[in-house]
């Protein structure tokens, strides 16, 4: 029983890694001046968290275009992904229509589903 104990103590323990979304953000802080040495009130009420928002918005955009190179390489492979009138620059054509009942007037928009 005593073994079991210290075992789970361990893990408990383990320091968990960070992603690199967290490693990003460290980044960012560091290099618009965020201090890591000041109490945690003085930290939230005295930075200027606006300043650093630009740099985390381009690694996420770094990120989400290094995904669709991914998806789309991984398409490119595999045509059979790919349905009927498939574009990959154009939105999909949603169809709208309205339904009128006692609490007003709902619009409902659906898009296509690309099948072979």
């Amino acid at each position: 029983m005593g073994k079991k104990i210290a075992i789970l103590l361990c893990l408990l323990a383990t320091p968990v890694f960070a992603s690199d979304y967290n490693e990003a953000a460290k980044e960012c802080l560091k290099a618009y001046g965020y201090d890591h040495t000041l109490p945690v009130e003085v930290r939230l009420n005295s930075f200027n968290f606006n300043k650093a928002s630009p740099c985390m918005t381009a690694h996420r955009q770094a990120d989400w275009k290094e995904r669709i190179t991914k998806d789309r390489a991984f398409v490119a492979q595999r045509p059979w992904y790919k349905g009927k009138n498939w574009k990959w620059e154009e939105k999909a054509e949603y169809t709208c229509y309205h339904i009128n009942n006692l609490r007003g007037q709902y619009e409902i928009c659906s898009k296509p589903i690309y099948l072979n």
